[in-house]
């Protein structure tokens, strides 16, 4: 075993990428074996849109609502004797009839996905946005004098670490001056943008919680199954944390949206996904993180786009890096590994290089090791690794 201690850490409506966008469209509408190491070191400005794909930025003028009646619950009378004793129902012209004990109608509502839902809730917040753009006022339109106008944005995000890491789109924050995160209990914060990816369209934000907020559990893309159920929680048009559902319609879809901006194998599902919800969760039933909600076909209905977990993982880890965030290195280029012959796969962490003169390297860290454990925390993902050492500094053990 490899000792890791020395390792130091280190949003007039406009449409844009997936939820949250200030932009206005064309369109209206190697080694697998190694040892196991413990130890305890270790678009919201301009639309961006092409033919029929758009991102789902949002600016609101004004708000639709669309109701729906709950149909009743049949209820059924049995005429025998033997159905007034196992029911309590009176037979004759009076019948009356007993209601459902309650514990099976909660056994019969509480579905997969209503459990979904309150597992995962908590690890999604919304975000809104504010940018200066300049223009002439209303009473000098005709004179063209410049001012300044404020265009309010929105989107939505995932928790990734409990510190206050927040992942989202990178068109959800891009050339705004102001960003507010409301957790699920209404709680607000500032936040500010960390890190950029727009190669990926992904973005870390952080705010400064008052407690430990909860994590999203990740899943992995790399057996999604088409057909398979699938629930997108977001900002949609500005109300906040709505749960939307469907399948998984298709897996590695490349998708253009315009001449400068396109993606490569993206999760196609039909869980309606509306301006408001770039940067939000794709979760399967399990309530594990599969995609991060990116794009939509203008004009149709149930066409969807995500970016794939694993990829989202890869692209959050080097965002996260202690090298950028603290200036701090391990020494080490890792990457993921996921098995998916097991039930359920299981993910681990391959070393593919570590630095000789690093501080890993020194420490007996190897090519093709599997690294386990940092200090106290498990490590499954390069995320996860750079998670832990996010705290240290040059020097720590």
């Amino acid at each position: 075993m490899a000792n890791l201690a020395n390792v130091p850490p280190a949003l007039n409506s406009v449409w844009s990428k997936s939820t949250g966008d200030n932009r206005r469209p064309s369109n209206p509408c190697g080694d697998q074996a190694g040892r196991q190491l413990r130890g305890g070191c270790l678009p919201l400005a301009r639309a961006r849109s092409s033919g029929d794909i758009m991102s789902l930025h949002f600016f609101p003028t004004s708000r639709v609502r669309e109701f729906t009646r709950n149909p009743g619950r049949a209820a059924r009378t049995l005429g025998s004797a033997l159905a007034v004793l196992l029911t309590s129902l009176a037979v004759g012209s009076a019948a009356t009839v007993a209601p459902v004990p309650v514990v099976v109608a909660t056994n019969q509502r509480r579905t997969p996905l209503v459990e979904l839902v309150e597992r995962v809730r908590n690890c999604v917040v919304n975000i809104h946005s504010e940018r200066t753009v300049q223009g002439p006022a209303a009473e000098d339109l005709f004179a063209m004098t410049p001012s300044q106008n404020r265009v309010n944005g929105m989107g939505t995000g995932i928790v990734i670490d409990p510190r206050g890491y927040i992942l989202t789109n990178q068109h959800v924050v891009e050339d705004v001056n102001v960003i507010r995160v409301r957790l699920a209990d209404r709680t607000g914060y500032s936040a500010r943008v960390l890190a950029r990816d727009p190669e990926s369209d992904l973005a870390l934000l952080k705010i400064e919680p008052a407690r430990p907020l909860p994590v999203v559990p990740l899943g992995t893309s790399a057996d999604l199954m088409v057909g398979e159920s699938v629930a997108a929680i977001g900002n949609a048009y500005g109300y906040e944390h709505t749960v939307t559902r469907g399948i998984v319609s298709a897996i590695n879809r490349d998708v253009t949206l315009n001449k400068d901006v396109s993606y490569k194998a993206l999760i196609q599902t039909d869980a309606s996904i509306n301006p408001g919800n770039s940067g939000g969760p794709l979760l399967n039933i399990n309530g594990e993180l599969i995609g991060v909600n990116v794009a939509i076909r203008a004009g149709a209905q149930g066409i969807g786009f995500a970016i794939p977990v694993d990829t989202t993982l890869r692209v959050a880890a080097d965002m996260m890096s202690i090298r950028k965030r603290t200036g701090a290195t391990h020494g080490l280029i890792c990457r993921d590994r996921v098995d998916i012959t097991q039930n359920p796969p299981t993910r681990s962490l391959i070393v593919e290089r570590a630095d000789p003169a690093g501080p890993a390297g020194k420490a007996g860290v190897q090519r093709g090791d599997v690294i386990v454990q940092a200090a106290d925390t498990p490590i499954t993902c390069a995320l996860e690794l750079e998670r832990a050492m996010l705290d240290r500094r040059v020097g720590d053990k």
